[in-house]
């Protein structure tokens, strides 16, 4: 998220996340985890996506910072930007790892982009 708490307050802050939540449940939680990880980084877990559908992802990515930059319920205008990585062997620490250097990256491009990991 691009705005403060200190600006918008606390009890906008978690209804923010709560929306960013959503959005990523709608775009990706049939058969998919949403976790929330730190203060405003959440992972999405997907076990059948495979490193081709990348553009895939990418397109969701775009559907949520499109939906985030036009706000209901009195929120300011937000977005999420992503770090994506694969594995054929599941979850693991190295996964985690890649996604967040990716992650790292897009933020470093700018706000709302998505970065697949090397």
């Amino acid at each position: 998220m691009f705005f403060s708490a200190l600006t918008y307050g606390h009890g906008v802050g978690d209804k923010a996340l709560q929306e960013i939540a959503n959005k990523l449940k709608k775009q990706f939680g049939t058969g998919n985890s949403v976790i929330r990880l730190g203060v405003d980084e959440f992972v999405v877990l997907l076990p059948r996506m495979l490193e081709n559908q990348f553009t895939f992802i990418q397109k969701k990515v775009q559907l949520i910072n499109t939906e985030l930059q036009n706000p209901q319920n009195n929120l300011p205008k937000m977005s999420v930007s992503a770090g994506v990585a694969f594995s054929t062997k599941g979850y693991s620490e190295d996964l985690y790892k890649r996604a967040d250097a990716a992650l790292y990256v897009t933020k470093q491009t700018g706000i709302g982009n998505i970065t697949k990991a090397k």
